[in-house]
């Protein structure tokens, strides 16, 4: 499934749905400027604020959704993930696109679509997640990491690791099943 999910991920610059990605979408690479640019800031305030991104080196030809999925494995709690946040975000993400895509593109790029690279996304950032920080982890290094926001939540609570264990793992099934349909049609994976 990896080869697969990595052509899934890695379009040419003229195919369908790909963009620039930003490639390192997390907390500590976004900035948010505002009207008052002070900590106590009104709910409507917090609306208009504009973010600024940093640290482009990872950036490059990829899926919208991939930024995303990173995103939400860097600060989404489990209970929020248990409560319905995640598809709230992916929901949210796809209705601000759709709104700011030009009238001749509105609609190419289906819900479905939108969930279906999400997933991919969060699988792939699973696969970075496992080979880079969590080869020696243990119950101290996520203690040590707990307070430590440069660190994805998934590197520092356990629980939120376990939590995205088990999405990929839902995640993963779902692509196993859309390669084994792919295969019966004699597509080619």
């Amino acid at each position: 499934a990896a080869e697969y999910i990595s052509q899934e991920l890695s379009p040419l610059p003229n195919e369908p749905f790909a963009t620039i990605v930003h490639g390192d979408y997390k907390a500590m690479n976004i900035f948010f400027r505002g009207e008052n640019d002070g900590l106590n800031l009104s709910p409507a305030a917090h609306m208009n604020m504009c973010p600024l991104l940093i640290d482009f080196a990872s950036s490059g030809v990829g899926l919208g959704a991939s930024d995303l999925a990173m995103h939400v494995a860097h600060v989404a709690l489990p209970e929020d993930l248990d409560n319905g946040m995640e598809d709230i975000l992916v929901e949210k993400y796809f209705s601000v696109l759709q709104d700011a895509l030009p009238d001749n593109v509105k609609n190419t790029y289906s819900r479905e679509e939108a969930r279906r690279h999400y997933r991919f996304g969060t699988v792939d950032y699973f696969r970075f997640i496992l080979g880079r920080q969590w080869k020696g982890a243990t119950t101290e290094v996520f203690a040590k990491r707990n307070k430590d926001t440069n660190f994805a939540m998934v590197n520092r609570s356990i629980d939120a690791a376990l939590h995205f264990s088990k999405r990929v793992d839902l995640y993963l099934r779902d692509i196993e099943e859309e390669m084994l349909s792919a295969k019966g049609k004699g597509e080619h994976i």
